[in-house]
């Protein structure tokens, strides 16, 4: 009877092969969560250069309607942490009718495509009264603040954050 001391050439070769499978999953694994965690980064950057941007805007106490036309910037003109990172302002002025908002149970925004489903969006089932104006006080003027802000995702494609609240329009004399 022969004993076996070693591994043939045969058994090396799928060992090989196994060990070389993982690692690629392994290092595939690796990349894409080095990617996530740039764009997670990168993204939260954006989301300061919003709040910021908000602050700014929020303590103007008189803002200046945009029209059609947005303003348009770029914070990191001259490379630096914020390289690559823009934004865009729209102010719009209104008036709406708070009774309408009162008995819709929501005041209509800019159409916005995001990801979170339906029954999260919105979500005012049971909430609404039916109310009257007298009861609401009726029109009122309001500020519309549109911040969208473009962030580098990598590769040359940008991602974009978006932000928009109202804000009490300035009484006029």
């Amino acid at each position: 009877m022969r004993s076996r001391r070693g591994m043939t050439l045969v058994e090396m070769g799928l060992a090989i092969a196994v060990a070389a499978s993982m690692m690629m999953i392994v290092m595939m694994t690796v990349g894409s969560a080095l990617r996530m965690q740039t764009e997670s980064d990168r993204l939260a950057v954006a989301v300061s250069l919003a709040q910021t941007k908000l602050s700014q805007l929020m303590s103007n106490p008189a803002l200046t309607p945009t029209g059609d036309k947005p303003m348009e910037g770029n914070f990191g003109q001259e490379g630096g942490l914020y390289a690559g990172y823009g934004y865009e302002i729209t102010i719009k002025e209104e008036r709406i009718d708070l009774a309408k908002v009162a008995a819709a149970g929501e005041l209509k925004g800019t159409s916005v495509t995001d990801q979170l489903p339906a029954s999260t969006q919105n979500n005012v089932s049971g909430t609404v009264k039916q109310v009257t104006g007298s009861e609401t006080g009726g029109l009122v003027d309001i500020v519309r603040i549109i911040i969208k802000i473009k962030y580098p995702k990598g590769q040359g494609t940008f991602g974009e954050y978006r932000v928009e609240t109202f804000k009490g329009a300035p009484k006029k004399v």
